[in-house]
Formats: structure tokens, sequence, C-alpha cells
């Protein structure tokens, strides 16, 4: 009896314990279950590069150099029947100096007298830099006496001789900062170069008064900018004292306009565009700022394609959903570089997508924002799409949109290289400077206008109290 007793107690603990045991299995089933839906986050964080995310190719970790590729058979330099582009001469009115060149000697018989009027003239222009000396002007601000009651009176000083540089020279100095990118220190440099003293300090005082000689061609860049048949939006970081800020860029075919600002939310976009373009259609990112735009909104299919490339990159039904919604990409843009190059007609463009790829591409979305077995991720970039589908062939129905960005990017990217150059900006004025000679600088390079030239027309209309020339 003692020993029933004891060998039923005995179970008793023992299953006590294989009950624990299952709890605590479950427990760690749980667990390792988590643990491997973050080794897998993990994990494609670390494959995240420039194929499936909006990160540059220079940020790409591991990058692998390509492959040396195969020789081509062809002969390097130019191929057959391509058309040779040569430099060409100037106008004679254009030609600073003149040199007559004779024959000095006759290789067949020696002589070395001929006859002056040459028989044919060869013409061989060589364009040389000269030799830069800066134009100072002086002006002697006289005081005098009243020769009526002996009063001392000293003459008024002329606006355009308050400062120590002249309009062109200010101009150049706006041009480098602002176009070509240059440090200020890099600007004093090359001023050396071309032996005129210019310090840091002042290059700052021209890039303020820059800025505000700008005001009003800034914000008729801004309205021409609006007026465009079509806008693309971008944005990207800036930094004022190493405290991050955003720059923004609204642009189109033939004028593009730039604002700096402490926020990257919708309500800052909202600010930027105000209520002039609600009716233009814009192209953009997915980043969920621009969707709160009320007009027709093409989605870029650059970054769906990197988006496509990351869920195919996931396993099992995931790899399938994108890999055949990157075809779809893949269709989109093969169908409309055939429409730029003139083999189809936008009617069938249209024809073409809305059959072969626009329904593909639905159903695909659909059972990718749905599928049991799709990767959290997979649905909610799904679902997102499936929620504004439309947004995806916007560039189909309206004139002068593109289904990619990359206007906005090509126009902003300058910016990003002048950023990590100088490392931003240090006040209000230097804000006000950057936003708007790159407004100026991109819409002038989108018009084929010489920058240069405006920009020295400005600072001469300043100086003389005259209305700043219009950009436009």
């Amino acid at each position: 009896m003692l020993i029933s007793e004891r060998n039923h107690k005995l179970i008793q603990e023992m299953a006590e314990e294989v009950n624990f045991l299952r709890e605590e299995n479950k427990v760690l089933r749980e667990k390792n279950k988590a643990l491997q839906e973050l080794v897998k986050d993990l994990e494609e964080k670390l494959n995240t590069n420039s194929r499936n995310s909006s990160k540059s190719p220079s940020q790409d970790p591991n990058r692998r150099r390509q492959g040396k590729k195969k020789p081509s058979e062809k002969k390097q330099g130019a191929q057959k029947g391509h058309e040779g582009h040569t430099r060409g001469t100037v106008p004679s009115e254009e030609v600073t100096e003149f040199r007559n060149i004779h024959p000095s000697k006759c290789p067949q018989c020696g002589g070395n007298e001929f006859i002056l009027d040459p028989l044919q003239t060869e013409k061989r222009q060589v364009t040389e830099l000269p030799e830069i000396q800066p134009q100072v002007i002086q002006f002697n601000i006289h005081t005098n006496l009243c020769a009526c009651c002996g009063h001392t009176v000293k003459a008024d000083i002329p606006k355009e001789a308050e400062s120590a540089f002249g309009p062109r020279l200010k101009g150049f100095i706006a041009l480098l900062s602002g176009d070509l990118g240059l440090t200020k220190r890099k600007v004093v440099s090359l001023a050396g170069y071309l032996n005129i003293k210019v310090s840091v300090g002042s290059v700052c005082n021209i890039h303020h008064l820059a800025g505000k000689i700008l005001e009003k061609p800034y914000e008729e860049i801004k309205q021409y900018t609006f007026k465009q048949a079509a806008i693309h939006a971008d944005e990207t970081s800036w930094y004022r004292k190493g405290k991050r800020q955003w720059l923004w860029v609204v642009t189109g075919v033939k004028g593009a306009f730039f604002k700096i600002d402490p926020c990257r939310s919708s309500i800052t976009f909202k600010k930027i565009l105000g209520n002039e373009s609600q009716n233009i259609p814009l192209t953009t990112d997915r980043y969920s700022a621009y969707n709160t735009y009320e007009g027709p909104h093409q989605y870029c299919w650059s970054h769906l394609d990197r988006d496509f490339e990351k869920i195919a990159e996931r396993d099992d039904v995931n790899s399938l959903i994108g890999s055949r919604l990157k075809e779809s990409a893949d269709e989109v843009f093969a169908s409309w570089r055939a429409f730029q190059k003139g083999f189809l007609t936008r009617t069938e463009l249209q024809d073409y997508v809305e059959t072969f790829v626009m329904s593909s591409t639905k159903a695909l979305i659909l059972l990718g924002s749905i599928g049991r077995e799709c990767h959290p991720k997979t649905r909610r970039t799904c679902k997102r799409l499936f929620s504004s589908f439309s947004s995806l062939w916007t560039y189909l129905y309206h004139e002068g949109v593109e289904p990619t960005n990359n206007l906005a990017e090509r126009d902003i990217r300058p910016s990003v290289i002048q950023r990590k150059l100088t490392y931003g900006t240090q006040s209000d004025d230097g804000e006000v400077f950057v936003e708007r000679i790159l407004s100026v600088a991109v819409t002038f390079r989108k018009q084929a206008k010489n920058i240069f030239d405006y920009l020295t027309a400005c600072f001469m209309a300043y100086s003389r109290d005259a209305p700043i020339p219009s950009p436009l």
C-alpha cells in the first residue's frame, strides 16, 4: 500500500513536470519563431541596397566591382557612320588678333622669295585665356567749401561705390557658390588665382546680398513652375549648424523651385505648394507626405521596381509575387520607351498597358495584400499600392507626365553634392541664398540661359536703384 501511494505520488509529480515542460516548450517555440522572424528582418535590412531600396549605389554594403566586360570586336574610337563633332571657328569679328604665316623656304628649290597673294589660306584658331588683371575703379569722394557761405560739403557716395566689389565680380562669386557648389574657401582660392583679394566674410556678404536681390525673381520662378503642364517633387536632407533640415524641390521641364524647411511632413509639402498647383499632375516617390495631394498623382515606377525587388528577395509566395511585379515594371518601361521613340501612339500605349499590364498587376497586388503566406511587409506594401492603384497609371492619361521621378532626382542631385562639400548652411541668410540661387540656376539651365549674365545684370540694377530684371 505504501509503495502504491509512493508510485502514485511519483507519477503525479512526473505528470506535473511534463505539463510544465510542455508549457515551457510552447513558450520557447514562440520565442524561436519570433527570433527567426527577427533574423529574417535583420538579414533583409543587411541586404538592403540600391537595387531594392532608395539607397544610392555608393551606400551599397560590400559593394562588388563589376567584372571585366567581354572585349568588343569593334575598334576604339568613332565607329563607321558616326557623325563627327568639331568645335568650329568663331566669326572674324570676334577674333582679337590675326597672325599671317607665310612659307619661309621652298622645299623644291630652296628659294625664300614668294608671291605675296596666297593661293589658299588654312584657318587655325587658338583660344587662349587672357592674363587677368582686375579692373579697379577708384571713387574720389571730395569735400569742398561752399563758395557762397563757406560751409564744408562732402559729396554723396554713389551706391555702386558702397561695396568693394563690382556687379560682375559679385555675380561671378554667387555663381561659383550657387550653381557650381564651391565652398567659400574654394571661392576665395579661385579668386586669388585671378589676382582678386576677397575674404570668406566678403563671400558671405555677397551671398546675403544675392539672396536679398533675388527675392522677386525667386517668387516669379515659383509661380512659373506651378503653371507647367506637369510637376515633379522630391526632398533630401540639408543641414544648418549640424542640425538636419530638409531641402524640397518642385520642378518641371522649364522651371524648378527649391525650399528649405525644418520638417519633412505633409503639412510642409502643402505649405510649399499652396493652392496654385492642386490640379497639375504631380510625380513623386511613395513617401507619405505626398499622398495628401488632391490633384492627379503619379508614383515613380523606378521606386516601385525597387520595392518589387525587395518582395522578390523574400521566401515562398513573396518571391513569386515580387518577380511577376518586376515583369510588370519591365513592361511599363519598355512600352514607355516605345512611346517616346514614336513607335506607339498614346492611344496604343493606353490599350497595350490596360490589356497586358494593368489587370495582371492589380491581381498580383491584391494577392500580396491578402495572402496569408505573404510576409507582413509584403502585405503592407501591397495594401498601400492597392488603395492608391490609380496613381500607378496617371502617366497614361495626362500629357507631359512621365512614369518616373527622374526629373526631380536629377535636379536635386547637385544640391546633395553641394551639401556634402559645404556641410550645409549656418544661418537664415545662408538658407535664403541657397533656395534662391538654386531655383535660378536650375531654371536657367533648363532654359539654356546664361546665369552669369543674369546675376551680373541683377547686381548692376541693384547698384543703380533700377528694377531687378525678370528671370523669365
